[in-house]
């Protein structure tokens, strides 16, 4: 768990130095996508109906943001 968190923050840091912190926070939101997603391919957890369309609005409002940034030309 310690190792997961390290590599987390260096992956934070490393994100942060080449994209700006308005983009980059929306981003983190990702993971809990991922902890729902890994912990039903490593754990074989149950993912219900509300937690899938909960990943389902996180993702679509990462996309939304990272659209919004491109269209300006940021």
């Amino acid at each position: 768990m310690i190792a997961c968190e390290v590599a987390s923050f260096l992956i934070w840091i490393r994100l942060l130095s080449t994209v700006d912190l308005g983009a980059a926070f929306p981003i983190s939101a990702l993971c809990y996508v991922a902890v729902l997603g890994s912990s039903w391919l490593v754990f074989h957890e149950p993912a219900s109906m509300r937690q899938l369309l909960g990943s389902a609005a996180i993702l679509a409002g990462v996309w939304l943001i990272g659209t919004e940034e491109t269209e300006r030309g940021d």
